[in-house]
């Protein structure tokens, strides 16, 4: 994921319901995240903290108000229940997952996502 700022994959992570992130290292460039839980929550966790670009979905849906919009989504961790709506609701998530199905299904028409 070439964007993904550690901070934010910290900041969003306080969305996880069933998971939790335990360490993030970027030996060379690539980044390798420790987790415990579910790797598909924890994707699309990192998904919205690579490409989020603020169109405000997941703040329409939180009933805290604990997601504040800039450029991207930030959560406020005092605010934030944990309740993960914010990771289900996200378009940029869906759409990711949705070309790995394709990829995994073997379409002709995909092409693998690079997340």
């Amino acid at each position: 994921m070439r964007n993904l700022e550690p901070s934010r994959l910290l900041n969003l992570s306080k969305s996880l319901r069933r998971s939790e992130i335990l360490r993030i290292d970027n030996p060379e460039g690539q980044f390798r995240i420790s987790f415990r839980g579910d790797p598909l929550e924890v994707l699309r966790v990192i998904v919205r903290a690579s490409l989020c670009g603020g169109c405000g979905v997941c703040s329409d849906y939180c009933g805290r108000g604990a997601i504040r919009l800039g450029a991207r989504a930030e959560i406020d961790e005092k605010l934030c229940s944990g309740c993960g709506r914010c990771n289900e609701v996200c378009p940029l998530s869906a759409y990711a997952f949705r070309l790995l199905e394709l990829r995994d299904l073997g379409s002709s028409t995909s092409r693998p996502a690079h997340i």
